[in-house]
């Protein structure tokens, strides 16, 4: 059997005012993780625009003066394809151009001038890095307004891609041993 529970009148609708002072809590909390997790995606992201930059040009950028694999790897880093069109491509993280993406080659100082193309080890290495704080905007602005993010970098050794320049010669391959015909004993 069923039992009716008595509410006085002074109780009635607490259970209203119970439910909204722990949803607003709830719901605050759970949108302070959301942000959160936007905020590390984002500082991941930018991290890994560097690589991507550092990446691509670690195999084609050897000079300083190198603009066009510059430009290449500016628009790998920020677009994931060195042959897109800034006009039309959607960035990694929103907001963030080839302007802010610096791309340098630091040739090995002990090397004066390298052989024609490089080779070895004495390229250098490349470095990929942001060039202002990224400013992170929250969606609530409860949570706050905007906030610098910390700088990212990247420096990768340069690499050769295995090219050797025409003037060293290896040894020569040997060839490929024939098995002669034997007699097979019967």
């Amino acid at each position: 059997m069923l039992r009716s529970i008595k509410q006085s009148n002074g109780e009635r609708g607490s259970s209203t005012v119970e439910f909204a002072i722990a949803g607003v809590l709830f719901f605050t909390a759970i949108f302070a993780v959301l942000e959160l997790g936007r905020l590390l995606w984002t500082v991941n992201a930018l991290a890994d625009v560097t690589r991507r930059g550092a990446r691509h040009a670690v195999l084609r950028v050897q000079t300083p003066t190198d603009t066009a694999n510059i430009d290449k790897a500016k628009l790998y880093a920020v677009y994931g394809d060195d042959a897109a069109n800034p006009a039309t491509a959607k960035p990694l993280v929103d907001g963030l151009t080839t302007a802010d993406v610096i791309v340098t080659a630091n040739p090995d100082s002990s090397v004066n001038s390298c052989a024609s193309p490089c080779y070895g080890t004495n390229i250098g290495s490349v470095t990929a890095s942001i060039s202002t704080n990224y400013k992170f905007t929250y969606i609530l602005p409860l949570l706050g307004g905007v906030i610098d993010l910390p700088a990212c970098s990247t420096t990768l050794p340069s690499e050769s891609a295995g090219q050797v320049p025409g003037a060293i010669g290896g040894p020569a391959p040997t060839p490929t041993p024939v098995p002669t015909p034997s007699a097979t004993p019967t």
